[in-house]
């Protein structure tokens, strides 16, 4: 099985146990109510406290320089790696931006057309436990399959994650190498 699809599985689990567990009992299902509970609100959990992130991604229209920002949730990040480069410049390359242009234009709100545009991806809130998932399968277009990369990347114990919102030590507790 794939060890970071069984990982995210475990910690999505793991969080909703957690969730209905601390979720407050409807009457009539036995057990007391909290009070002030049903606001409709969901608490983070101790699971998403600990494994959960969000990465900002940022679209600046070339045109009119409007920007335009989303930000999502993230247990792992997934990053590309190339041979002898640290895990801090497989991560730099990683969130390092690129431009949509040709058949790839962004669609500009503002300008109400197809623009070029600067993309790029930030760590908008860090994780207090990062997974970092290395992708160790590159495809090849000439022969149409993929191919293992046995690259060696160093890693410290510590490390200060690059181009995020408030920078800060994250200690490595696991990395998924994909098979």
């Amino acid at each position: 099985q794939d060890a970071q699809e069984f990982l995210i599985f475990l910690v999505n689990r793991l969080s909703e146990l957690v969730k209905s567990e601390t979720q407050p009992k409807k009457p009539g299902e036995g057990g007391t109510t909290a009070a002030g509970g049903g606001g409709g609100e969901s608490k983070q959990t101790w699971v998403e406290e600990l494994f959960e992130g969000r990465l900002r991604t940022e679209t600046r229209c070339l045109c009119c320089e409007s920007v335009h920002t989303r930000d999502e949730p993230f247990i792992n990040l997934s990053i590309p790696i190339t041979q002898n480069t640290p895990i801090t410049g497989c991560l730099r390359d990683c969130s390092a931006g690129e431009y949509l242009k040709r058949d790839n234009k962004y669609y500009c709100d503002t300008c109400c057309s197809y623009q070029e545009a600067a993309k790029g991806l930030k760590v908008h809130a860090q994780p207090n436990v990062l997974i970092v998932q290395l992708k160790r399968f590159e495809y090849h277009e000439r022969y149409q399959c993929l191919t293992k990369l046995s690259a060696r990347v160093p890693f410290p114990l510590e490390l200060k994650l690059v181009n995020t919102v408030g920078r800060r030590t994250v200690f490595w507790f696991y990395l998924v190498f994909e098979d």
